[in-house]
């Protein structure tokens, strides 16, 4: 019963992170750009990329804690050397790669960009790479839930 209840959270946490991602880069932001001013339109993503970080970051958490827990049993095994081991190694690689961008873009970049008059020609110099990073996050997201789909389509 507790690998039934470790999935359900590890699911329900990865479709927490993957829906608001996808709902904040496909639809808010597009929206936003198209019926709002710069500086409404920045205040809005500030408090939504404030808000939503709260609920990403524990979803993170949760994935973490839900994916270590999972894989525990497979540490010293050979399955590493299997195909199921190398589609896992690579779904780490892609969450390892997410990380590092969403620290980059949560942190450092999102708080940089939210103080700075969307009006000052200076913030188009954080404004341009921050929505890049953003993008890219969302095809690194897509990225690992394809493998996870791989891993469960995966036949011995």
């Amino acid at each position: 019963m507790t690998d039934l209840i470790v999935q359900y959270l590890h699911v329900l946490a990865a479709m927490v992170l993957v829906g608001s991602a996808l709902f904040i880069g496909l639809i808010l932001v597009s929206v936003a750009r198209k019926e709002m001013e710069p500086k409404a339109r920045m205040q809005l993503l500030s408090k939504v990329g404030h808000r939503a970080k709260w609920f990403g970051w524990g979803a993170i958490a949760v994935l973490a804690g839900t994916g270590l827990y999972r894989i525990k049993e497979l540490i010293g095994t050979p399955l590493w050397d299997t195909g199921y081991g190398r589609i896992l190694m690579g779904k780490i690689h892609w969450v390892l790669l997410y990380l590092v961008l969403a620290i980059l873009h949560d942190f450092v970049l999102g708080p940089k960009m939210s103080k700075m008059d969307p009006a000052d020609p200076k913030s188009k110099k954080i404004r341009v790479p921050t929505l890049i990073l953003a993008k890219f996050q969302v095809l690194v997201l897509l990225t690992i839930v394809f493998y996870a789909v791989r891993l469960r389509m995966f036949s011995w």
